[in-house]
């Protein structure tokens, strides 16, 4: 469950008569607390700053006069984008986890025997979760970057038909 930090012990005594009243009892209880407090304040700053770089590349993009320096400016101009994106997405999350408390709560029938505790990963189990997280992350990043790209080659596509349009339409005033 996701509750509200404020409503946390109420919300856990709640349950404990709940439990108490529908002849269980408690067997175990363990509250995990993460201090997100200085994620929070390192990322209250750089969207700002990535907005004003983004501010920036604008300025210099409306000053491009050649097709390459546009595209390039174009190009940071994402960049900053992207990067604005997730500092926002980043401060989503955090505001999220410093806002709501986590409360797992596993139920069981009278007398049954308790659920074990999963072990920790260890080693191999470590690796491997890493290893799938990092491929998961690269292939985000794949897929992010090839909606750049694919604006980048239609850009380059409608520049190529129109120049050939131009050099049709000159060489027609030459005859």
């Amino acid at each position: 469950m996701r509750i509200d930090a404020d409503r946390f012990d109420a919300v856990l005594a709640k349950l404990t008569v709940l439990s108490t009243q529908a002849g269980g009892d408690v067997q175990n209880v363990s509250t995990k607390a993460v201090d997100v407090h200085g994620g929070v304040h390192r990322h209250r700053r750089p969207p700002a700053r990535a907005r004003v770089d983004r501010a920036t590349y604008l300025t210099i993009l409306s000053r491009a006069t050649t097709i390459g320096e546009t595209l390039s400016v174009q190009q940071q101009v994402d960049g900053v984008q992207q990067q604005i994106e997730q500092l926002q997405g980043q401060q989503r999350l955090l505001a999220n986890q410093s806002d709501l408390a986590s409360l797992t709560v596993t139920v069981s029938e009278k007398g049954a025997a308790p659920k074990p505790e999963p072990k920790p990963l260890t080693g191999a189990g470590k690796a491997l979760h890493r290893a799938s997280s990092g491929f998961t992350g690269a292939l985000e990043n794949v897929v992010a970057g090839s909606g750049v790209a694919a604006v980048i080659l239609l850009a380059l596509a409608v520049l190529a038909v129109l120049g050939r349009f131009a050099i049709r339409l000159a060489r027609r005033r030459l005859v």
